[in-house]
């Protein structure tokens, strides 16, 4: 069973992209109004009956796939008695190794919303210039480096070591 777990997290990002690119509406002028037409196919008007599977599909499978899958692994994760046993580990071992048992999470909900977040600025119209856009991606790298200064802590041979470098290296050019 965790080899699915290990599949369906895999294949995450893709159907995430492909999922969004299905909603990707664009404002498109035309004939002195303005129209929202799905940008990888302009001949489709958004939201109107021929749009309607497509998006109804999309939808679900935001919830079902993007939603339900990191969500339903973290309930399984934290029901968990004791993820460090030896079974546990074996088992499930590939979603929270390297990081402190408290921080199990991090790697399964914290990194999939940052992925979520940057997918949800390149494959949708949430910010509709294209400079916006690119001037947002640092910003949000910056939030999540930052948060990950705060929140988290890598454990291993040199653990202090390592946790100070990459304080410096990566706090250093954010100003933290």
């Amino acid at each position: 069973m965790p080899i699915i777990w290990i599949s369906l997290v895999a294949l995450w990002p893709g159907l995430l992209s492909s999922f969004l690119r299905m909603i990707w509406c664009v404002p498109i002028p035309e004939d002195g109004e303005v129209v929202s037409r799905l940008l990888p196919n302009p001949s489709v008007v958004c939201w109107s009956d021929d749009h309607m599977a497509s998006a109804g599909l999309a939808i679900l499978g935001l919830g079902i796939w993007c939603l339900g899958i990191p969500m339903t692994l973290a309930a399984r994760l934290l029901c968990l008695r004791d993820r460090q046993a030896p079974e546990n580990f074996r088992r499930f071992g590939y979603f929270f190794q390297g990081l402190e048992a408290q921080f199990w999470w991090w790697d399964l909900l914290v990194k999939r919303l940052d992925v979520a977040l940057m997918m949800l600025v390149t494959y949708t119209s949430f910010v509709l210039d294209p400079k916006a856009k690119l001037m947002l991606f640092p910003v949000l790298s910056g939030l999540q480096a930052g948060g990950a200064l705060i929140t988290i802590r890598y454990w291993g041979y040199m653990g202090i070591t390592e946790n100070k470098m990459e304080t410096a290296i990566i706090g250093y050019p954010l100003g933290l």
